[in-house]
């Protein structure tokens, strides 16, 4: 490392770590999502299991 290099990863480095955490939110997010998604599909199941006649009115 020279000093001119160690300088461009010190400018660079908040950019990577910024980039890095709205990364990181972006994929907590879309788990949040998808588990969302798959704790309304279970209930939905459960609830046409539980009352049929309600999910297919006769």
């Amino acid at each position: 490392f020279n000093r001119g290099e160690f300088n461009q990863i010190g400018r660079n480095l908040p950019r990577m770590a910024v980039s890095a955490f709205f990364q990181a939110t972006i994929f907590v997010e879309s788990i949040k999502d998808l588990i969302v998604t798959v704790i309304t599909i279970t209930n939905k199941k459960r609830e046409a299991i539980l009352c049929p006649d309600r999910s297919n009115p006769i």
